[in-house]
C-alpha cells in the first residue's frame, strides 16, 4: 500500500540520519563508511540477492533486460555528450562518468527486494549485469578517451574487477540453478538470509555517513548540471518504455533503476581521470535524497 510505501521511505530516511548523526558527533568517521562498504559488497548484499532471488526458473525476457540495461547507458552517454562540448576536455569526462550509470546496488536493490522480492530482484539483477559492465569499466575507457588522461583502459583489471565482484557471481550462481532447477539445502539459505536481512539496514547507514551537506557554492551550477542530465535521460528512457511491450513488473523495476543516484565509484573514476574537485560527490549525496522521493512516488503512483 501507499501507506508501506512512505513508510518504509521515512524508515530508511531516518537510518540515513542516524548514520550522518554518528558522524556529526565524532562517533563514527566519514572513513568508515569503507569498512561497511566492503561487508556489503563481499557479504550482506550477496547474501540478500542469494536468498531473494533462489527457486525462481529462467526468463527469456532476462536478456532483453541486459540489453535495455546496457542501452539506457549508452543512451546516458550521448544525451550528456550533447550538452557538454564547450566543457574543457577533463570536464567531459567527469560529466561522461557522473551522469552515466545506476547504483543499482546500494540504493534500488533494497526497495526491490522488500516490494518485489523473487522475479522482481531477477529483473532488476539482470538490467544490473550490463550496467556493471559500464560503470565498472567501459563508461570510464570512452570519458578518459575524451579526456585525453593518461590513464588507458585496461582490458584485464577491468575483467579481473568484473569476475571478483561477489554479487555479480552471486547472480550468476542462482541463475546456474535455475537453468539446472538445482536446490541448495535449507540451512545454507537460513544463514544467507539472516545475513541479508541486516543489509538494507548498512547500506542506509552507509549512505548516511557518507553524505557531505557543506557544499561549495561554486559547484552549484555543475551540480545542477549533472543532476539535470541524468534526471533529463530518466524522464526519456520511462516514456520510452511505457510504450515497450513488457510485464508492469519488469516496467516497474525499470523505472526505479533509471531514477538511481549516481554510481558509488564516480567521484573515484573521476579522481583518476585528474579532477580533484568536490562536485561528483556532492551531486552523489544530492542525487541519493531527491532518487528517494522520487522512488517512493513511482511505487506510490503503481500501488
Amino acid at each position: 500500500t501507499v501507506a508501506q510505501i512512505w513508510q518504509q521511505t521515512f524508515t530508511y530516511l531516518i537510518i540515513m540520519a542516524l548514520g550522518y548523526f554518528f558522524k556529526k558527533i565524532n562517533l563514527l568517521k566519514a572513513s568508515d563508511s569503507n569498512i561497511l562498504s566492503t561487508i556489503i559488497i563481499n557479504l550482506t548484499l550477496p547474501c540478500m540477492f542469494f536468498s531473494s532471488a533462489l527457486g525462481l526458473s529462467i526468463n527469456p525476457l532476462l536478456l532483453l533486460l541486459m540489453v535495455i540495461g546496457l542501452l539506457a547507458n549508452i543512451l546516458m552517454l550521448i544525451i550528456a555528450h550533447i550538452f557538454i562540448k564547450k566543457e574543457s576536455s577533463l570536464l567531459q569526462g567527469v560529466y561522461l562518468i557522473s551522469a552515466s550509470g545506476y547504483d543499482i546496488g546500494n540504493f534500488v536493490l533494497p526497495f526491490v527486494i522488500t516490494f518485489f522480492p523473487g522475479l522482481g530482484v531477477i529483473y532488476l539483477s539482470s538490467f544490473n549485469v550490463s550496467n556493471i559492465l559500464m560503470s565498472l569499466g567501459l563508461t570510464y575507457a570512452i570519458a578518459s578517451n575524451v579526456a585525453n588522461a593518461r590513464n588507458e583502459f585496461q582490458l584485464t583489471y577491468f575483467l579481473k574487477k568484473l569476475i571478483s565482484s561477489i554479487s555479480l557471481d552471486a547472480y550468476l550462481l542462482v541463475v546456474i540453478l535455475a537453468i539446472f532447477k538445482l536446490e541448495l539445502p535449507t540451512f545454507i539459505t537460513n544463514i544467507t538470509a539472516t545475513i541479508g536481512n541486516v543489509n538494507p539496514f548498512l547500506v542506509m547507514f552507509m549512505i548516511g555517513l557518507k553524505l557531505d551537506f557543506s557544499f561549495n557554492h561554486d559547484n552549484l551550477f555543475m551540480i545542477g548540471k549533472i543532476l539535470s542530465l541524468r534526471f533529463i535521460s530518466a524522464i526519456i528512457l520511462t516514456i520510452i518504455t511505457i510504450f515497450l511491450p513488457l510485464p508492469t513488473l519488469a516496467k516497474t523495476i525499470l523505472y526505479l533503476a533509471y531514477f538511481a543516484p549516481l554510481v558509488s565509484v564516480s567521484s573515484i573514476l573521476t579522481k583518476k581521470l585528474g579532477y580533484d574537485g568536490s562536485v561528483v560527490a556532492e551531486a552523489t549525496s544530492i542525487s541519493i535524497i531527491i532518487s528517494l522521493i522520487i522512488s517512493s512516488i513511482i511505487l506510490s503512483i503503481i500501488s
